[in-house]
């Protein structure tokens, strides 16, 4: 009975491998203005056994897209994969306990029984008690603890066939939960100049942070950036490796938007909101007009007022006049 139980839990380790964030690889993160982020990470990759492969990868956020997710590494050949959202129920702590030792409990007869859970494949919980081996007993099981990983856990669960040895895995996924937005600010400081400046906003609202990463602010007039999914996907790529040395984040045209790189690797908490300057302060050159609308009242002898739109406010407006290119 015991050697059953060993090789049953030795196959199981061997078949399924988990794969956490790595805090010193490289992550990039491309945030549009829909709502939607782009994110590459670097993980390592490390196969003692070659053979077919259940692959978990965790850290993931709650709000990952199912689609667009793609999975590279040197020696891990992908077939396929899923995305997977357990929570805390009896399918999830059952996975969780394979090979330990828990209570199974008669309600109806106020009974308990020890055994040990053998595994779990296919919503079937084999259970190892002294007379022998039961499946799927009515009785219910009385679980230790509760993980705290169990509590919003979000994975990618992938198949394939994997080779002894290490590399660099490289996830690309996307996801929703961040925002960026900018500001400008214009301030008059004689009859002709005036200081522009400018800061953007980022919002991490996902349930995961962001620690030492590239990030790229993407601008686009594209609401709908599905339809162009792939061919920006491309374009951004492109330009990940790009290095600029600045202090502001500097602008890279691509047809029908502009990417802003961050000049150096920022942290995003989650839940967390950042404001940075856009660029520099400018002095512009600007000549003012003013433009003053009336209308005439008519009072009748009683006092009454015949117009009622004696009290619209004055109109006033500011003509900007410079030569420089303003983005």
């Amino acid at each position: 009975m015991k050697i059953f139980i060993y090789i049953i839990l030795i196959s199981h380790l061997f078949s399924t491998q988990i794969i956490e964030p790595n805090p010193k690889g490289r992550k990039t993160i491309f945030i549009y203005h829909s709502g939607k982020t782009l994110v590459h990470e670097n993980r390592n990759l490390e196969i003692e056994k070659s053979g077919d492969l259940y692959i978990k990868i965790v850290g993931i956020p709650s709000e990952i897209i199912n689609t667009g997710i793609q999975i590279q590494a040197n020696n891990f050949s992908l077939e396929s994969f899923s995305v997977n959202k357990d929570y805390i129920n009896e399918e999830s702590l059952l996975k969780h306990f394979i090979g330990n030792r828990l209570v199974l409990q008669d309600f109806e007869n106020d009974k308990s029984l020890d055994a040990t859970l053998i595994s779990y494949n296919n919503f079937k919980a084999v259970y190892g008690i002294n007379d022998g081996v039961v499946v799927n007993p009515k009785l219910k099981p009385i679980f230790p603890y509760v993980p705290e990983y169990l509590q919003n856990e979000v994975f990618i669960k992938s198949y394939g066939h994997g080779n002894i040895g290490n590399s660099i895995m490289k996830l690309s996924y996307f996801t929703e939960g961040l925002n960026w937005d900018a500001e400008y600010h214009l301030v008059i400081n004689d009859e002709d100049k005036a200081t522009l400046k400018g800061d953007y906003q980022m919002v991490n609202n996902t349930d995961k942070s962001f620690l030492s990463t590239e990030i790229f602010l993407v601008a686009s007039e594209n609401k709908t950036i599905q339809k162009h999914s792939s061919r920006r996907m491309m374009k951004t790529i492109s330009v990940e490796a790009s290095n600029f040395e600045v202090n502001t984040p500097e602008a890279v045209n691509l047809e029908d938007m502009e990417i802003y790189k961050i000049p150096h690797k920022m942290s995003l908490e989650k839940e967390s909101h950042i404001s940075a300057p856009l660029f520099s302060k400018q002095q512009i050159v600007i000549e003012k007009f003013y433009s003053a609308n009336h209308s005439p009242t008519f009072y009748s002898r009683g006092g009454r007022n015949n117009d009622s739109n004696n009290l619209n406010p004055t109109n006033l407006y500011l003509k900007l006049k410079t030569a420089d290119k303003l983005k």
